[in-house]
């Protein structure tokens, strides 16, 4: 079954500080934890004219900067995601002018945020930032995780390295197809729809179009899922995305999201990062024996990448923190990798927003902020991810992490990165 979504109508306000790219965007349509051009528009009407036409294009390949929500800055009120990338190259902040999903008085309004990044970012990382707004949408379209529902790059398959976008329908977010449609305008690229339902953080793919994606994607969390069976989503990735084969992982107990890139990232061609959790870690989950399910799922799938050939290098699995609305999962996984540095998660202290009552004041410092369960390992963690990493071959960047983490994502869920064009 194939869908069309229909692009929604907004204007766009472009800070004067927005660098304007060359180049084209394919999209997949979004629904889910995802670009209409007017220079050189190439976009389609028939989604089937663009099958074949091009292959996403994998993350360790060279980008020009990094693409975030406004909705980032807010809640990672500190900036040290935005500070972080500043060094790697141009930050495309992206939402709505009038309105945050998480919003607060202090950034009633795109002037606030951007005063708010002056007095954060340090007199060399600013100027790297860009912000994209609609001076239309009052919605909450865009929220932390612009891995699910922004565009997603990729180069077309004919020979002329034209590089296109694809756009998602993406299931956890229930996002709007408005905002890979701003980052169009305001760039000049062509926009192409693509019939798909699916979260951007379940898709990854490597130099000869081998795909991953956890099998079922998102189970349970939206009904229209049933709109499209995962044969059919395979058949679309193949068409628009160049998946020439895809390994559908079995789902990973334990974590809510069911993507892909919680616990799985391609570093190279045939070379894949694989999140492992050990056994004290299990024993230090507040529910060992959902964490013991995780453990044997994640060695179970590291299995399946050896048999296919990859070489697979184990990155720890912090405890597993319950309580709340979901189990939260710290990963060391879902960082970013830019220009050969992988920026990880830090977590520090386990921000407890998500397991409180509504009513509980957000200043309240002493009862929000609290200790993982597994503290006490943290410099062990991150001593194995470091010697990981780097033995891979890549710079390693920690950027704290903890508010974010609380909202069920990391880095990897918040930040896509923007190729060369």
């Amino acid at each position: 079954m194939t869908k069309n979504f229909r692009l929604l109508p907004s204007q766009v306000v472009i800070s004067s500080r927005l660098a304007v790219i060359a180049g084209t965007i394919l999209t997949f349509g979004c629904e889910g934890h995802s670009q209409r051009a007017t220079v050189r528009q190439e976009r389609v009407s028939s989604a089937p004219s663009a099958a074949g036409k091009q292959r996403l294009i994998p993350e360790y390949e060279p980008r020009i900067g990094s693409l975030v929500s406004h909705d980032i800055n807010v809640v990672d009120s500190d900036l040290n995601i935005t500070s972080a990338l500043a060094g790697a190259g141009t930050v495309w902040s992206i939402g709505s002018k009038k309105s945050y999903k998480f919003s607060d008085p202090g950034f009633a309004t795109i002037g606030n945020l951007l005063a708010h990044m002056k007095s954060k970012l340090s007199p060399n990382s600013f100027p790297q930032v860009r912000t994209v707004s609609s001076s239309t949408s009052t919605n909450d379209f865009a929220g932390l995780w612009m891995r699910d529902y922004g565009p997603g790059f990729a180069r077309s398959t004919d020979g002329s390295n034209v590089v296109k976008v694809l756009r998602y329908q993406a299931f956890s977010q229930q996002g709007s197809t408005e905002v890979p449609e701003l980052f169009a305008k305001a760039a000049g690229l062509a926009l192409i729809d693509v019939p798909v339902r699916m979260d951007g953080g379940n898709i990854l793919i490597n130099s000869d179009g081998v795909c991953l994606r956890t099998e079922g994607g998102t189970p349970g969390r939206n009904p229209t899922e049933k709109d499209q069976s995962e044969a059919e989503v395979h058949l679309a990735l193949r068409d628009f995305a160049g998946c020439t084969d895809i390994i559908a992982l079995p789902p990973i107990p334990g974590e809510g999201t069911g993507h892909v890139d919680m616990f799985f990232k391609f570093l190279a061609n045939k070379f894949v990062a694989v999140g492992q959790m050990d056994d004290t870690a299990v024993a230090d989950s507040g529910e060992p024996d959902v964490a013991l399910e995780q453990q044997k799922s994640l060695r179970n799938a590291k299995r399946i990448l050896i048999a296919r050939g990859f070489r697979v290098v184990d990155i720890p699995v912090p405890a597993i923190v319950f309580g709340g609305q979901d189990a939260m999962n710290r990963s060391y996984v879902n960082g970013i990798i830019l220009n050969g540095t992988i920026y990880v998660p830090k977590f520090e202290n386990f921000y407890a927003i998500q397991h409180f009552e509504a009513d509980l004041p957000e200043d309240d410092d002493n009862k929000l902020w609290q200790q993982y369960p597994d503290q006490n390992r943290t410099q062990e963690y991150e001593k194995a991810v470091k010697e990981a990493y780097e033995g891979s071959g890549l710079k390693v960047a920690f950027v704290k992490a903890d508010k974010v983490a609380a909202y069920y994502g990391a880095l990897h869920c918040a930040v896509i990165g923007v190729p060369k064009f």
